[in-house]
């Protein structure tokens, strides 16, 4: 009765996958998505410059994390504040932030990131 029954099983196969295959993730505007990064990470780096730390911490959400140079990983938007804190106690003359390199991923499942 079936002449090939091989062909009808990759049939199915075929139309179970087909069926779970779901729709695909749209597209990630990468060129958008760094604009956006780029003019939030500029405004962080204005307050900064401009030494306004209550206005720099509100950007960063309660998942953050700032990684400088020579220092252990500050993690928290409470432990951010407290950096800002105490940056203000020693004076923290002379600080110039700038943004020197962004990466978006294409997929848009890795977060934005900025280096300042």
């Amino acid at each position: 009765m079936l002449r090939n029954p091989s062909r009808r099983w990759l049939s199915l196969v075929y139309v179970v996958f087909a069926g779970c295959a779901g729709d695909a993730p749209p597209a990630v505007d990468i060129a958008a998505e760094e604009s956006a990064v780029r003019a939030r990470s500029e405004a962080v780096a204005a307050a900064e410059n401009a030494k306004q730390f209550t206005e720099a911490v509100t950007f960063f959400t309660d998942d953050a994390s700032v990684h400088m140079a020579n220092a252990p990983v500050v993690q928290g938007n409470a432990a951010i504040r407290k950096l800002y804190d105490d940056f203000a106690a020693m004076g923290f003359d002379g600080l110039v932030a700038t943004i020197t390199d962004i990466k978006v991923a294409a997929s848009g499942d890795d977060p934005h990131s900025a280096s300042i």
